[in-house]
């Protein structure tokens, strides 16, 4: 399946990439201060598309498979937009005993999504934590 690229403009208003810029540019180009500036980032959109991503990796020459890494390996960072209501389901050990299996499938079959979907209206994003 071919995917089409998005591109920035697209997602983001003219002010919010005028500030996207402004903070990359308040960070600098180390790879030491990535963290720091994808938080800022996080905060600042919600979220760091991919888009958002090769923005920083061309304004800071990092490359854009490293910022993808780090985008991807930590929890607190989201590639995806998020809902205005977060619903957690915890699926560790206990949890799962517990009951939180038959909590995660009576979400997605009462909402019909995915572990890191948000409902069509907007509302609701569902995490497993």
């Amino acid at each position: 399946m071919v995917t089409e690229k998005i591109k920035i403009e697209e997602i983001l208003s003219q002010e919010q990439i005028q500030e996207l810029d402004k903070l990359i540019e308040t960070h600098g180009n180390e790879e030491s201060r990535l963290i720091p500036m994808l938080e800022k980032i996080q905060i600042l959109l919600g979220y760091i598309p991919v888009c958002v991503q090769e923005r920083v990796s061309e304004k800071t020459g990092i490359p854009p498979n490293h910022i993808y890494g780090v985008v991807s390996f930590y929890s607190f960072f989201s590639m995806k937009a998020k809902a205005r209501h977060r619903i957690q389901v915890c699926m560790g050990t206990a949890c799962y005993v517990k009951g939180g299996k038959a909590i995660a499938e009576k979400i997605e079959t009462d909402y019909q999504i995915k572990a890191g979907d948000s409902t069509e209206d907007g509302r609701f994003t569902y995490e497993t934590t």
